[in-house]
C-alpha cells in the first residue's frame, strides 16, 4: 500500500520552499480538478463519479425551502434547483428533491449516449435523511420515498453521505 498527501495550495509551485518540498520525497503536480478527484476517489476507495447535495430548512409550519445541486466531481461543474413545499415531511421533502435530482442527471447522462447503471453518486444529506432514504423497507413508506428507491435502482450505487441535520441552503449562486 502506498501512501499519499494531497496538498492543496498553490504556493508549492509558486515559492522557492515549495520546490524544496517537492524534491523531497519527489512528488507529482497537477493543476486539474480531474487529478485531485481521482487522487481522493483512489484514497477513499469510493467510485462515484457525481454527487447529489440535497439541503433543507423546515421553517417549523410545515414549510420546508430546500435545493439540489449537482455535482460532476471530475471537474466541479455544477447546476442546482431551489424552492419551497408547504405541509410536508423533512425526509418527503429530501426524497422529493432527491428525485427530481437524480432524474435531472439521468437525463442528462442518457442524452450523451451513456448508461447510468455505470455510474455511483454520493448523495449528501442531513443524518435523519440518510437514514430514511437508506432504510430497506418500503413498510408504510410515503410516495415520495417510495418514488426515491424507484429512482435509486437504476444506478450502479447511491453513496450516502451523511452532513449535520441543521442545515440551512446555502444561497444559490447565479
Amino acid at each position: 500500500m502506498t501512501a499519499g498527501v494531497a496538498i492543496l495550495d498553490e504556493r508549492l509551485t509558486s515559492k522557492a520552499t515549495g520546490a524544496r518540498c517537492a524534491r523531497t520525497p519527489p512528488a507529482r503536480f497537477s493543476r486539474t480538478f480531474r487529478d485531485v478527484h481521482k487522487f481522493y476517489q483512489d484514497a477513499l476507495g469510493q467510485s462515484a463519479e457525481f454527487a447529489v447535495n440535497l439541503w433543507l430548512d423546515a421553517d417549523g409550519g410545515g414549510d420546508v425551502h430546500w435545493r439540489w445541486q449537482v455535482l460532476r466531481l471530475q471537474d466541479g461543474r455544477a447546476d442546482d434547483v431551489d424552492g419551497v413545499w408547504r405541509d410536508i415531511l423533512p425526509a418527503d421533502a429530501a426524497a422529493r428533491a432527491g428525485v427530481d435530482a437524480l432524474a435531472n442527471l439521468r437525463q442528462r447522462i442518457e442524452r450523451a449516449g451513456h448508461d447510468v447503471g455505470r455510474y455511483a453518486v454520493e448523495v449528501r444529506v442531513p443524518q435523519t435523511v440518510a437514514d430514511a432514504l437508506a432504510a430497506d423497507t418500503d413498510a408504510a413508506a410515503s410516495a415520495p420515498l417510495t418514488a426515491w428507491r424507484q429512482e435509486a435502482t437504476a444506478w450502479q450505487a447511491l453513496d450516502y453521505v451523511a452532513i449535520a441535520d441543521a442545515v440551512t441552503p446555502p444561497a444559490k449562486t447565479t
